[in-house]
């Protein structure tokens, strides 16, 4: 395309997209095909967090990088993510048609991962690493704006579009389980690059829903009238944020150490997938049952599950016949510790807050649980080093903090919710 006037390449990504069905201009109508839509980009935003979330620090290894220096990778890939997001989603709430800015990353996202294919030094990783963040981290909330509001727009149930994201990663799991098994841990940066090729062509398929706001231009961060709103949901997004960040140690070296204890590439990518086959099963049947509880109530049943979690990971052989089995069982905790809690965040987010705060409320939801996801992560590399997989019981202490703020939450404002 090099030569290509400017404005012919941005009328040809406009030719790409679906025509303009914006709900401002026709409230009544849903986007043709718009779950199918929306579910399709949350799969293909998804396979590449399934590669590189469940294998990408055992790569970092495999060049060579400590456990000190896996970490710090990770912990600044975290802290950049923490602080741009919130941006980003900030200016996808300003932009005419959310799309446009949902295909921008997904450009940069691919061009970037071709980095990771380059002969590797740690400061080359490191700067990789960094800079595909903003982009790549973005599109998870952009689809979320959409998911949110298809369904106070359309009665669209937001858990069924949002569990493609988890059987995605389901898929990319196995599969690059079993790859790098049968052709080497090298695998990962060719696989996540073929990932964010398709991540990128999904975001064509995506709908045109007009403006968030109904006042366009100036960038606002505040949450201005909500403020209310915004009191009420702060002590749920801190330990929403502290129980999902609690996650860091496991994401940052479960792979690692499933791979020293013995198991293949093939196993470490099933514990992987069943994790999320948990997450699935509760996504799909959660509608039964999550409007008859608070969401507070929902996100204390899942720390307590986050707890349970870390407390008995590492003597989870002592409670089954082999290690494989007991690690089985620990990952059905997932649909606890993450799906539970990530999806009463999103509803205490759906209850407090309009269309138009939607995305600076997942801004700063994002911003708490990554403030969290970059210091778990970051000391997770000295305590791997010192006392291998026992240092998850730190992880205990910060989704015990959680806790603390919602039982606090509840009896000083209405404990008739829990």
């Amino acid at each position: 395309m090099q030569g290509l006037p400017i404005g012919k390449v941005s009328n040809l990504l406009r030719s790409c997209m679906t025509k303009t069905d914006s709900p401002n201009l026709k409230p009544e109508l849903v986007p043709h095909r718009f779950v199918a839509r929306i579910s399709f980009g949350y799969f293909a935003m998804a396979l590449s967090h399934g590669v590189m979330l469940s294998f990408f620090p055992q790569w970092l290894a495999a060049q060579g990088y400590s456990a000190a220096m896996v970490g710090a990778i990770l912990s600044a890939q975290l802290a950049v993510r923490t602080l741009t997001v919130p941006v980003i989603s900030s200016l996808a709430d300003n932009a005419k048609e959310r799309v446009y800015v949902g295909v921008g990353l997904a450009i940069i996202s691919l061009v970037l991962s071709l980095g990771y294919l380059l002969p590797q030094t740690f400061w080359l990783t490191l700067l990789v690493s960094l800079l595909i963040v903003p982009s790549w981290g973005g599109l998870a909330p952009l689809l979320d704006s959409f998911a949110l509001s298809g369904q106070r727009r359309y009665k669209a149930d937001y858990a069924r579009m949002r569990v493609w994201a988890s059987i995605s990663f389901l898929t990319a799991g196995i599969i690059t389980g079993y790859a790098t098994g049968a052709f080497g841990i090298g695998l990962v940066p060719w696989l996540a690059t073929g990932c964010f090729a398709i991540m990128l062509g999904s975001q064509f398929l995506l709908p045109k829903l007009g403006p968030v706001r109904n006042k366009q231009g100036k960038l606002d961060f505040g949450f201005g009238g909500a403020s209310g709103a915004l009191k009420r949901y702060a002590p749920m997004a801190l330990a929403s944020g502290l129980i999902i960040g609690s996650h860091g140690y496991f994401y940052a070296f479960a792979s690692i150490h499933y791979a020293s204890i013995g198991h293949s590439q093939g196993e470490i990518g099933l514990l992987w997938a069943f994790s999320v086959i948990c997450e699935v099963i509760l996504f799909f049947y959660s509608k039964r049952f999550i409007q008859r509880f608070a969401p507070e109530t929902l996100m204390i049943i899942g720390g307590a599950g986050a707890l349970l979690r870390w407390l008995v990971m590492p003597y989870a052989q002592f409670f089954a016949p082999s290690p494989l089995l007991a690690d089985f069982a620990l990952q059905s905790l997932h649909a606890l510790s993450f799906a539970l809690t990530y999806l009463a965040t999103q509803r205490a987010i759906s209850e407090n807050f309009k269309d138009s705060e939607t995305g600076k409320a997942l801004g700063l939801t994002f911003f708490m649980s990554g403030m969290v996801f970059s210091v778990t992560t970051l000391i997770s590399g000295p305590l791997y080093q010192h006392f291998a997989i026992s240092g998850i019981f730190v992880m205990g202490g910060f989704v015990a903090t959680g806790l603390f703020i919602l039982f606090g939450t509840l009896l000083r404002t209405n404990p008739l919710r829990l």
